[in-house]
């Protein structure tokens, strides 16, 4: 694995938070060196868990966008919860225009 990364959270959260509970989670687990944030969140968007199926789709749409360099890297990401699996196919659409050698999704949950 060249890189893992996670589902970054936008700028207004994260002031809000203080942290990233899944970059958190990734320091104990992987070398520093390897922890990359390559997508940025752009638009601030409601909690998936609120919301239908058809509403996550809508809700993450133009969400993302890549913010660093995975062409010909193996890219791990790193998410915390799965329900329909939207944020995922989200961030692999956004980490796929890098061309990437590799995307694989890691969860946690279900």
């Amino acid at each position: 694995m060249n890189l893992v990364t996670y589902v970054p959270l936008h700028r207004k959260t994260l002031k809000e938070r203080g942290f990233n509970h899944l970059r958190e989670i990734l320091v104990h687990i992987f070398p520093s060196y390897m922890i990359r944030e390559v997508v940025e969140k752009v638009r601030d968007t409601q909690l998936q868990m609120n919301l239908t199926r058809a509403d996550r789709i809508i809700n993450l749409k133009g969400a993302f966008r890549l913010s660093g360099n995975v062409k010909g890297k193996r890219v791990l990401v790193f998410d915390d919860i799965m329900t329909t699996g939207t944020t995922m196919l989200h961030m692999y659409k956004t980490i796929k225009k890098g061309r990437p050698e590799k995307i694989f999704g890691y969860l946690i949950g279900r």
